[in-house]
């Protein structure tokens, strides 16, 4: 039997990927359109010389059809050192099981060896199960949860300037 080696290719994301990438984001449960995956992409790409960044993604080489996909990113930190992040990852279902996942988390951690990073980060939904034993396999541990806080702002409009203060009138200075 063909290893996933022989079938899956694994490249940098080009900007002509954005439409399958999104359909994949989808899957994760983040769904976007083509068009602002390719303003995101190009945003990323963009800040990549201070904050480097790749997406991986694996391509089924007998259809041509992007399967998979991973981000990984040195977020800017103050607290702690940086160090590389998975920001996410998704196989299309119908390719799960099949060993890209694995081969996507091991090009991460090639990356990150690369630029002379000795770990690999990840954040998973406390509700991904799988995705949790997923990531043990691969030697993943859990070393904190935490809470992910979100407010709504309303959107920012220009301030209209300042009106000079007119003196109040005086009824009888008339």
């Amino acid at each position: 039997m063909a290893g996933v080696d022989d079938w899956v290719e694994l490249r940098p994301m080009h900007a002509g990927d954005a439409e399958a990438v999104a359909r994949l984001s989808g899957e994760l449960g983040y769904p976007a359109t083509a068009e602002q995956m390719a303003v995101r992409f190009e945003a990323m790409r963009r800040s990549s010389a201070t904050q480097p960044a790749e997406v991986i993604v694996a391509i089924d080489e007998g259809s041509g059809e992007v399967v998979g996909w991973l981000h990984v990113a040195v977020p800017a930190m103050l607290a702690i050192d940086a160090e590389p992040d998975i920001w996410g990852l998704v196989v299309a279902s119908s390719h799960r099981g099949r060993g890209i996942g694995a081969r996507l988390v091991a090009a991460a951690e090639a990356w990150a060896l690369e630029r002379g990073y000795a770990a690999v980060w990840l954040r998973s939904n406390q509700r991904r199960v799988d995705a949790h034993r997923f990531y043990k396999r691969l030697g993943y541990e859990i070393v904190k949860s935490q809470f992910t806080f979100s407010r709504s702002l309303s959107p920012v409009t220009p301030a209209s300037p300042p009106q000079p203060q007119r003196p109040a009138e005086d009824s009888a200075a008339r």
